[in-house]
């Protein structure tokens, strides 16, 4: 990407990105499963400084596979698309929030797509149109998580997170936005 040494490097040391995947999954699972850990003072500052930095190795190293160009085209993008989804959510009527089953059932529903395309990857190999339907559909449902997750966050709808869950509501917004910027890299870039 942008400092061609740091990607080799990255690439050259596989065991610090597996660090940061177990990393990302422990502080990630304490934050949403334990309430003491994120509104205890200063550990949850803690944890959430430990997520942010691994998730973000973890979405340099990937990144790392693409060219610049295409990293930045995907960033305008996703950035654009955030600005205008939290002003929908922000001015609209519709109460997203009281879609909490759909948006369960839109999660089960593409987890067991992604199950279904890797075993046709698995079986058939490669197929650009399957990935690019996927990729579609995923980035559609990681819009609506955002929408959903900023009325909840900005409150006044049927759910809302209470003012001491404001790191819960910045760890649910972070992995909205780069969800989606993953999704969409994925979806628009060339690898290098």
């Amino acid at each position: 990407m942008f400092i061609p040494f740091i990607c080799l490097w990255i690439k050259q040391h596989h065991i610090f990105v597996y660090f940061s995947y177990g990393v990302f999954f422990a502080v990630y699972f304490t934050l949403v499963c334990c309430q003491h850990v994120r509104r205890t003072f200063p550990g949850n500052y803690l944890a959430l400084l430990l997520f942010t930095l691994a998730f973000s190795y973890l979405s340099g190293a990937i990144t790392c596979s693409y060219n610049t160009f295409s990293v930045l085209v995907t960033l305008v993008i996703t950035a654009v698309t955030c600005l205008f989804v939290s002003l929908i959510a922000l001015s609209t009527c519709v109460d997203f929030t009281r879609c909490t089953a759909l948006f369960m059932v839109l999660s089960i529903a593409l987890a067991l797509f992604g199950i279904s395309c890797t075993l046709v990857y698995l079986v058939f190999g490669y197929n650009k149109i399957l990935h690019t339907v996927y990729g579609g559909v995923a980035a559609c449902v990681f819009v609506l998580y955002l929408i959903y997750d900023t009325q909840v966050i900005v409150g006044g709808q049927s759910h809302e997170l209470s003012p001491e869950e404001y790191i819960f509501g910045a760890v649910q917004l972070y992995m909205d936005v780069m969800n989606l910027f993953l999704i969409i890299l994925g979806l628009i870039a060339d690898r290098e």
